[in-house]
């Protein structure tokens, strides 16, 4: 197992920031289940990326 710190800036949520990095991961890693459950995740709460 590997450690990533993230940092990013104060203005961002860390909740959004994990989701985010879960994202790239997912499209890194091409599991289109998980990618398509963060997008579905994004639109429900009305974010745009």
């Amino acid at each position: 197992m590997k450690q990533v710190t993230l940092e990013v800036p104060e203005h961002i949520d860390e909740k959004l920031a994990k989701l985010v990095f879960e994202l790239g991961l997912a499209i890194m890693e091409r599991d289109f289940h998980k990618k398509a459950e963060i997008l579905a995740y994004f639109e429900a709460r009305g974010w745009r990326i």
